[in-house]
């Protein structure tokens, strides 16, 4: 974690969405659930507020886009950690963008549950 945080400081925030996005969709439960506690970790490191201050904001489309087949994963661990990331994903934009609705309108009725 500490060569990511070290990174982000030459890289652009896109460009760690970018390779972190793969781990998001990837099968194994340790690795998903990993890379959104990281993908919220990094949201708020200085390097990352002073590059990019708006970052929650403007990668909430992509985020959520990538976030989206988790909450209905297998496993209750991945579906509760995606709830929590989505949830605080959205509490740190303020207002929900109107792009974003059609997505999280897309979280199966069963699994809605988890956000309230």
């Amino acid at each position: 974690v500490d060569r990511v945080e070290q990174l982000l400081w030459s890289l652009p925030y896109e460009f760690f969405f970018d390779e972190l996005r793969q781990y998001l969709a990837c099968k194994s439960i340790w690795a998903k659930k990993e890379a959104m506690a990281l993908l919220l970790r990094t949201l708020d490191l200085p390097q990352v507020q002073e590059t990019c201050p708006n970052a929650a904001q403007r990668f909430l489309l992509q985020i959520s886009e990538s976030l989206l087949p988790a909450i209905d994963d297998s496993d209750s661990g991945v579906r509760l950690e995606t709830a929590k990331c989505l949830a605080i994903l959205i509490h740190r934009t303020g207002s929900l963008p109107e792009d974003v609705v059609p997505v999280l309108m897309r979280i199966p009725t069963t699994r809605q549950g988890a956000f309230q």
